[in-house]
């Protein structure tokens, strides 16, 4: 198990503009469709093969897409010019349905997957031209490159972002989204101690952020957790479940994985 520390207190600007960067195009949230209906989802696309899937916080508990570490997270990943989607699970926002304890919100995250991968050039290149969505990933439209994604997730969502994860590493996954190539996970203070996290099929890359002072999630079962499956353990002093005062050394500790 790699554990690293953060000790810097350099603050690690973002924008706030989601519209700024390199030929970013932002759309407005829609409704796709999914197992319990429908689904509420925004993306911010960028002219780059590689996009992220970030997940949000428990719904009955206040978790929405809007969350701050799930905006944070967002913004993050966009400076890195690399595609966003977020999403409201079942029961959220506009999507319609009802909690369905982890294992519809699964099945939610699959389904926005599925999604992705119809805007890109490996599925829509014969009518890349005549598609609204014709130039979200130009960077690829000659050779059609798979696309690159990244899962992230932040408690609850840290769990589904998880077991999406294991699903690809087990190939326990569609034909469709066999296209993708899954290049690293992010869980933010996973809830280890309420899912059954120990039987899933994490990569050795997959980087776990908590905090030591995690009043929701139990540290010491996150460190066990993370030292059985050899994952890579960021620890962040001072810090609480929610982040408070401390998301810029969040981005401080991803940006070590993007130089």
């Amino acid at each position: 198990m790699r554990v690293a520390y953060d000790t810097c207190d350099i603050a690690f600007m973002l924008h706030r503009d989601f519209h700024h960067g390199l030929r970013a195009i932002a759309m407005s949230d829609i409704q796709i469709a999914a197992p319990a209906g429908s689904l509420q989802v925004r993306a911010l696309w960028q002219a780059s093969n590689q996009v992220v899937l970030i997940c949000h916080p428990h719904p009955l508990f206040g978790g929405t897409m809007d969350n701050k570490v799930v905006t944070t997270l967002a913004r993050f990943f966009k400076n890195q010019n690399i595609s966003v989607v977020t999403f409201n699970f079942r029961g959220v926002g506009s999507s319609t349905g009802q909690h369905a304890n982890g294992v519809g919100e699964i099945d939610d995250a699959l389904a926005v997957l599925d999604w992705i991968m119809q805007q890109s050039p490996v599925q829509q290149q014969a009518d890349m031209q005549s598609s609204p969505q014709s130039d979200i990933h130009n960077s690829a439209q000659n050779n059609a490159k798979p696309l690159q994604l990244y899962l992230a997730g932040f408690s609850f969502g840290a769990y589904i972002a998880a077991a999406v994860a294991s699903r690809f590493n087990q190939q326990q996954i569609n034909a469709e989204l066999a296209a993708f190539k899954l290049l690293k996970t992010f869980l933010v203070a996973p809830p280890v101690h309420h899912y059954p996290m120990q039987d899933l099929s994490l990569a050795s890359d997959t980087v776990v952020l908590m905090g030591e002072v995690d009043e929701v999630v139990p540290p010491d079962e996150v460190i066990a957790w993370a030292s059985q499956l050899d994952l890579q353990l960021v620890m962040m002093p001072n810090c609480s479940h929610f982040f408070h005062g401390h998301l810029p050394e969040l981005c401080q500790q991803l940006a070590l994985y993007f130089p």
